[in-house]
């Protein structure tokens, strides 16, 4: 009777203690960890809720790998096209939903949410969008406002730079670092300035064979020959992140809340005109493996519905400053 009430002991245990892991990867361009934020908020939840799920987040970083981009994107495709179990949900760049979507759970109305409607496979956890970094110490030594056409800029950005090089012959600042890096972004970026010298406001994006996309890729290359080179224009994300930090950059084309307000003005990237500007969305999407187990599958959808929700998307917003 004794040894009966032990094991009945042992085995409830054993149950009471069974959590599921689900595994999460991501990538990381910056310091501002939201991942790891969403991992303990989770796991508090989930706790606090008994659901017995711990969610786990392994991370790129380019700590971890020499080429950020290239490394996690060929990574996870060669998982996705194993039908590897390894990670139960995956975070990619929006660009590549069409490619990753053969390899994700079908969602259907499987998330409970008021915010996100009509996607199918993946989710936007958040979006970025391309803005105008101006080195604030610089600009104000000067007496400068952040450029508002892409003459301003150049003019501007020429004028510093003399400057700076008479007072510090070995200053290294970069005039303008154009993020036309060789994959994705740099598309971003082109597609940025021929839409920034469309005719007026309300103007759709010219064609690559107007005078308009012309008249900007003769701007693009006059600002890589006065104010750059052809090195810090294909840069990649990490060499643009390093040197604003350091504050090597006078003018950048990049993504918002990357770099500290505190060192850089942030501003709407400029255009042919005052009055015109512009704007690439790219953002971090998030989806399901449909090779994890049912349970697994099931617990993952306990974890996007808590992404999701309104409490933790404005807590998102409000403590990490993302949108």
């Amino acid at each position: 009777m004794n040894i009966l009430y032990i094991i009945i002991i042992v085995i409830l245990s054993i149950t009471s203690t069974y959590s599921i892991d689900i595994h999460f990867v991501s990538f990381l361009f910056n310091t501002n960890n939201v991942f790891e934020f969403l991992t303990k908020e989770f796991n508090k939840y989930a706790k606090e809720n008994n659901l017995d799920i711990t969610l786990r987040n392994v991370v790129f970083t380019y700590s971890n790998s020499t080429s950020l981009i290239k490394d996690y994107g060929s990574s996870i495709e060669s998982l996705m096209n194993k039908k590897s179990v390894k990670y139960d949900i995956y975070m990619f760049d929006s660009i590549y939903t069409n490619k990753y979507s053969p390899f994700l759970l079908d969602l259907g109305k499987t998330i409970n949410t008021t915010i996100i409607n009509n996607f199918d496979k993946d989710l936007p956890l958040y979006l970025n969008f391309g803005i105008l970094y101006s080195n604030k110490s610089l600009l104000d030594k000067y007496n400068k406002k952040p450029p508002k056409t892409w003459d301003e800029l150049l003019e501007m950005g020429t004028y510093i730079l003399e400057k700076e090089n008479i007072t510090n012959v070995n200053n290294g600042i970069i005039g303008y670092a154009g993020h036309m890096p060789e994959y994705e972004t740099s598309v971003c970026s082109s597609m940025e300035f021929i839409h920034s010298f469309r005719d007026n406001i309300d103007s759709p994006i010219p064609s690559f064979k107007s005078l308009n996309a012309e008249k900007a890729f003769d701007k693009i290359k006059e600002l890589k020959n006065k104010l750059s080179t052809d090195d810090y224009f294909l840069s990649s994300d990490f060499l643009i992140v390093f040197n604003l930090l350091f504050e090597k950059i006078l003018f950048a084309r990049y993504w918002d809340n990357i770099i500290s307000k505190d060192k850089y003005y942030v501003s709407r990237l400029p255009g042919e005109k005052e009055d015109i500007s512009t704007s690439c969305i790219s953002g971090l999407n998030v989806g399901i493996n449909k090779f994890s187990s049912i349970e697994n599958q099931n617990a993952s959808l306990e974890v996007l519905n808590f992404f999701f929700s309104e409490e933790i998307q404005k807590k998102l917003l409000l403590e990490n400053q993302l949108n």
